[in-house]
Parts: structure tokens; sequence; C-alpha cells
């Protein structure tokens, strides 16, 4: 059995009777736990069309994941300018999300985890290029 995982966009940041509620999105979480589902992605705006207007900083995502993260037992991660080791873990250890995704880190640092791993001492890391 493969894990099945599926991405949520949890506000558009558009007028409340525009988009669906933190509750509504509660109940679906609950209803895709239910069929199935095990791990949600949380993120925001993924469905706006039009340049936003809203205060963007490191974890500005996150509350979205910590919502989803309330109603489910399964695995939930969180996006949004996640790119220090140090807000990461806190993320983790807070218990606001279960997985970090670095998609955008990526792009602006692809030497990202390797930096990180410099960073955090771990000894263990090894650079993997087997596509040259």
């Amino acid at each position: 059995k493969r894990p099945l995982w599926i991405s949520l966009s949890l506000t558009a940041y558009a007028d409340p009777e525009n988009q669906n509620s933190l509750d509504d999105w509660k109940t679906i979480g609950k209803w895709l736990e239910k069929d199935g589902i095990n791990c949600i992605d949380v993120s925001t705006a993924g469905l706006s069309d039009k340049k936003l207007n809203i205060p963007v900083c490191p974890g500005y995502q996150v509350p979205y994941s910590t919502v989803m993260k309330e109603v489910v037992s399964i695995q939930v991660s969180a996006v949004g300018l996640l790119g220090t080791t140090d807000l990461c873990e806190h993320i983790l250890q807070t218990n606001q999300a279960d997985l970090i995704l670095q998609v955008r880190t990526l792009i602006r640092s692809f030497n990202w985890p390797t930096e990180v791993s410099e960073e955090l001492r771990d000894t263990n890391f090894e650079v993997c290029n087997h596509s040259f």
C-alpha cells in the first residue's frame, strides 16, 4: 500500500463569503483522514489569481498547518518561508506540523541541504549526485 498525500490551500485571503472557512477545512480534513489520506500538505493562497496583500514573513503559513493538526491524527506538513533550521525545529518540536516542505528554499539555494548539514554538524550527511 502506497501513501496517499493531498495538498490543500486553507485560505485564498479572500472575503469570507468567497471561500471555505477554517471550520469547513477542519471537516474536510477529518473526511480525508477517514477516507485513507496519509498526509495533508497545508498551504495558503493556492487558488488566488491576484497579488496578495498580506504580511509575508518566515512561517506565515504555519498557523494553518496547526489548525489542521488539531483535528486530524495523520501527518500534516507545513510550508511558507521555512528556511532556517531553528524555525523548522521549533515548528516540529511544538507540534505545529509533522513535516517541513522545502520547495522554494531549494529553488533559492539548491545547496541548502549541504549548508544545513554543516550548520547542524551532521557527520552522516553525504552529497549524492549521480545525475552526471
